[in-house]
């Protein structure tokens, strides 16, 4: 009998061994090659290939639905919602009601130092990445078997359809890695709050690919042990050698991204992140680029990437901008603010940039340190025409853009202490800053939809709720000078709570603190720490009232009407705001928060340390049931992230 083509005939006693022999292990064995078909039909090795489509359409079908969640806000949100003047105190809908039940949850977060220290994302985020997890815990053990009878029969089952699952995310997590992304542009949700999910699913992929890897190593020991393990892992071309390396760096990937190695040397996890993604992509070339259809994946991976980079150079960094010149840097001043190494950076950027209230931007200053590249939150708005910048400086140019920036940043170590020491050289120092942004989550125009905004701040956070204060001051204001027309701003009541240690932190917002509060805008100091009750060239006195300590305190004269973007031009005719200290330790936020929502509809928005958003999600999560007894029309959340 001759098999396997002319010139290879295989002995008859060789072909009739039957399987119990060792020797019958390829397809020459009639009962081997009879043992492979029936494998083969029972879970055959191109089937296994579906399990990375499947996972592509469970996360495509998530997507899709926030994307169809944003367009109707966009599109519902394009003028002000007429129940928010009519119905200010109906009762609260079905959908009002069903929507507060899931945000009393999903608003919340684990307390404690842990999650505080592992920065442990909200229970709604948690259980979108449970629910996701479940479906590919699913995909991955549901089929059975999970090996074949011989290895030579094929890959086992289980080991092929997760590396496809764990391929199948790879473009997604480079998605999502992305600052400027398809994701973020469908949704609205911006880079740093994807950024939690960009982790969550680097882990999936690592814990499908160490399950992929599993079946491998288990069936050559099982078969042919420790020695059989060896040669297969040193055989060039093997999966087993060309895939090893990868799953290396993929764990590398994994842990280094953690929170307290990523704070432990923020710019070396960048440039080392980058680094091994790179160098994880091409190894995966070189483990499964042939194999079927599994190289849509990485080809698909590498056009997104590269989308990526080059918008995000050529559309959102000012030196490599297509409509101004190249490698022109930004001018930038530096202000030292005297207030433990607070500075503010004044940014003058090309004059057809805007932004939104809450957006950051990452700054890079050449001629300190060219490699790196920090974010930080916008503290001023756009102005417009007719209105006056910074310390009633420049004029708003003719198309009715700003041209300045304006940015609070306090020293920390390495690029920011050197930084602050120009600025101590030099009071009015010069220099010249690249610009990349703005970026950030696209948030609901709260002028059309709350009519009382809560602003909650926790230290150097008061900068991403400082523009939020100043746009809808002057949404107000505008309102009031609208000569009886429609209103186009549902906001009437605004306050503000910022939590700092020391009270001179005061001095360098009471600026712009002052230019809302002619709007009736109510602002809540809270000082944690001990020190000089000191505004300006004034020293106050305290009062006790009900056991805390509480300071009223008159501001330097206001603003004139108008003003904005990012601080106030002072008028000594002008009218005069106040705003209340409260000397202890930090508020309750679920004991204040509630006092603070209206009949209607309220949004709370919070920038700080970890601690205090963990906090205000919890207390905002109890508010919901206000809504649910009929006390509110809508209670909703946005936090700004501090650090990622």
């Amino acid at each position: 009998m001759t098999m396997g083509g002319e010139g290879n005939t295989v002995p008859v006693w060789f072909q009739e061994l039957p399987m119990t022999d060792p020797r019958c292990r390829n397809d020459s064995c009639i009962a081997f090659y009879a043992a492979h078909n029936a494998s083969q039909a029972q879970i055959s090795w191109a089937s296994q290939f579906q399990y990375g489509w499947w996972t592509s359409w469970i996360y495509a079908i998530v997507i899709f639905l926030f994307a169809c969640t944003y367009l109707w806000h966009v599109l519902t949100d394009r003028k002000p919602q007429a129940s928010s003047f009519a119905d200010a105190k109906a009762s609260p809908s079905i959908l009002d009601k069903t929507t507060a039940a899931i945000r009393s949850l999903s608003y919340r977060r684990l307390s404690g130092r842990l999650a505080n220290y592992l920065a442990l994302p909200s229970l709604g985020v948690c259980t979108l990445l449970l629910l996701f997890t479940v479906a590919l815990t699913v995909m991955t053990f549901a089929q059975h078997p999970y090996y074949r009878p011989y290895r030579k029969m094929g890959s086992p089952p289980l080991g092929v359809r997760t590396g496809l699952m764990a391929a199948a995310l790879i473009p997604l997590n480079v998605a999502l890695a992305g600052k400027v992304n398809l994701i973020t542009t469908i949704t609205g949700i911006g880079h740093e709050k994807l950024n939690v999910f960009h982790r969550a699913v680097g882990w999936l992929m690592f814990i499908l690919s160490l399950i992929h890897t599993f079946p491998f190593i288990h069936q050559q020991l099982v078969e042919g042990g420790y020695a059989k393990l060896k040669l297969q892992f040193y055989t060039p071309g093997a999966l087993e050698f060309n895939g090893t390396p990868a799953l290396a760096i993929l764990f590398g990937l994994a842990v280094f991204s953690l929170p307290p190695c990523r704070r432990l040397a923020y710019e070396l996890f960048v440039w080392s992140h980058v680094a091994l993604a790179i160098a994880f992509l091409g190894l995966c070339f070189w483990h499964f680029w042939d194999m079927l259809h599994s190289c849509n994946y990485l080809w698909a991976t590498l056009a997104i990437w590269l989308t990526q980079i080059l918008f995000r150079t050529f559309g959102k960094t000012s030196a490599f901008r297509l409509s101004r010149p190249w490698f022109d840097g930004c001018p930038t001043t530096i202000r030292d603010l005297a207030d433990g190494g607070m500075m503010r950076l004044d940014v003058l950027i090309p004059v057809d940039w805007t932004w939104s209230p809450g957006q950051h931007v990452f700054l890079r200053f050449p001629s300190i340190r060219v490699w790196d590249n920090h974010p930080f939150t916008i503290a001023s708005i756009p102005l417009r025409r007719g209105e006056r910048g910074q310390d009633g400086g420049e004029k708003a140019n003719v198309d009715g853009a700003t041209g300045t920036m304006t940015f609070y940043l306090r020293a920390q170590s390495g690029f920011t202490r050197r930084l602050h020491a120009l600025a101590t050289r030099d009071p009015e120092g010069h220099i010249s800053a690249i610009v990349d942004g703005p970026y950030g989550s696209s948030l609901r125009k709260l002028e059309f939809l709350c009519e009382d905004v809560v602003l909650v701040a926790g230290g150097g956070g008061v900068t991403a709720v400082l523009p939020w204060l100043l746009h809808l001051s002057r949404c107000m204001s505008d309102d009031e000078g609208g000569g009886g027309g429609e209103r186009m701003c549902v906001t009437r009541r605004v306050r503000v709570l910022w939590m700092v240690r020391k009270e001179s932190s005061i001095r360098w917002a009471a600026e712009a603190f002052c230019a809302a509060m002619r709007q009736g805008v109510a602002v809540d100091v809270y000082v944690t720490g001990e020190g000089d009750a000191v505004v300006g060239d004034k020293v106050q006195s305290r009062t006790e009232s009900d056991g805390v300590d509480r300071l009223s305190v008159e501001i330097s004269p206001a603003a004139p009407r108008g003003g904005g973007g990012g601080g106030a031009g002072m008028d000594s005719d002008s009218e005069r705001g106040c705003l209340t200290k409260h000397f202890g330790p930090r508020p309750h936020l679920w004991q204040i928060i509630p006092t603070l929502v209206g009949s209607g509809r309220t949004a709370v928005v919070g920038c700080g340390p970890e601690s205090l958003k963990i906090d205000l999600g919890n207390a905002v999560a109890g508010c919901q049931g206000m809504v649910l007894r009929g006390e509110a029309r809508e209670v909703v959340l946005h936090t700004e992230t501090f650090d990622w």
